[in-house]
């Protein structure tokens, strides 16, 4: 294992390399087509928990900042904890507008982020994202309506 030192050393090498590195791989890689194939192959075996950490916090990463974006509670009963909360399509036609877009809920999180935040979906959290689509309305809206009548 690497140390804290050794990895930043790589990590500004390769910020001041970039170009000419992924040109030298890219020649190599050209030149030595399956076994470069082969290297990567025991490479994420060798290291598979490294890139389930690192993928696991890039995903939180950009849910967190797609769920800030666009408002960061569930806008029904303003539950806050991230791992609670999702995107919902106001209106409803989120499962047809994933199929029509090829996308699961990772690749559609990708998706809002390239599209630059699209009007037409606010945070709900599960239990009311559920409700919404199972029932077409949220029990904390039915409770809220009885509170104020």
């Amino acid at each position: 294992m690497m140390s804290e030192k050794e990895r930043e050393y790589q990590k500004d090498y390769y910020k001041k390399n970039k170009a000419k590195i992924r040109e030298r791989n890219k020649e190599w890689i050209d030149k030595h087509p399956g076994i470069s194939k082969i290297y990567w192959q025991k490479h994420y075996q060798k290291h598979k928990e490294e890139y389930r950490v690192i993928g696991k916090a890039r995903v939180l990463s950009r849910k967190q900042m797609i769920i800030n974006h666009y408002g960061g509670v569930c806008s029904c009963c303003g539950e806050k904890h991230l791992e609670f909360l999702s995107i919902d399509h106001i209106g409803g036609g989120g499962n047809k507008h994933r199929r029509e877009l090829k996308k699961n809920h990772q690749l559609f999180y990708n998706w809002i982020v390239k599209e630059n935040y699209p009007e037409g979906f606010r945070v709900l959290c599960m239990n009311c994202n559920f409700a919404h689509g199972k029932y077409g309305y949220c029990p904390h809206e039915k409770t809220r309506v009885e509170v104020t009548a």
